[in-house]
């Protein structure tokens, strides 16, 4: 769960650096501004923070993702 300007680039650049783990981009939140982008993702990484494996890294199942995506 991370935030980005440009997503789709973001998600290419992490996939190339380790080509091991499968980068899926699931749900883009659109933002009015870099300070909103960070209040919701704080938030989600607290809603999320049980499936957290690393850092930024989560392992959702299909129903915590149904729950991300009804945002």
């Amino acid at each position: 769960i991370g935030r980005s300007g440009n997503p789709e680039k973001r998600a290419n650049e992490i996939q190339a650096s380790n080509p091991n783990n499968k980068i899926i981009l699931e749900a883009k939140f659109p933002c009015k501004s870099g300070q909103e982008a960070q209040k919701i993702e704080r938030a989600l990484h607290q809603k999320f923070d049980g499936e957290r494996v690393f850092g930024e890294w989560f392992v959702l199942s299909d129903t915590r993702l149904a729950e991300l995506k009804k945002r």
